[in-house]
């Protein structure tokens, strides 16, 4: 790879930051991204606010949702195995 790179005028350890933006509404994106970071910085100093608790709260949890994932992996596995029960 070092001969390659020697032999022609490519330095991609030189680049230092690329960013091409081709989507029209990055601007916009962009800053909505950054205030839910900040809210987020907020809320860890503050604590959530109760809007947020409540939804958080109607979720469900992480083994819930695994559990799910697996009875469904179970499923699909004994369909192409032909096994039942």
């Amino acid at each position: 790879m070092s001969k390659i790179l020697a032999a022609h005028p490519v330095r991609p350890h030189k680049i230092e930051y690329y960013l091409e933006r081709r989507d029209p509404e990055f601007e916009a994106k962009m800053t909505e991204v950054l205030h839910v970071y900040r809210e987020v910085a907020v809320w860890r100093k503050t604590g959530l606010p109760g809007e947020v608790v409540g939804v958080l709260s109607s979720l469900p949890s992480v083994a819930d949702i695994v559990d799910g994932i697996m009875t469904e992996a179970d499923a699909v596995l004994r369909g192409w195995c032909g096994a039942s029960g």
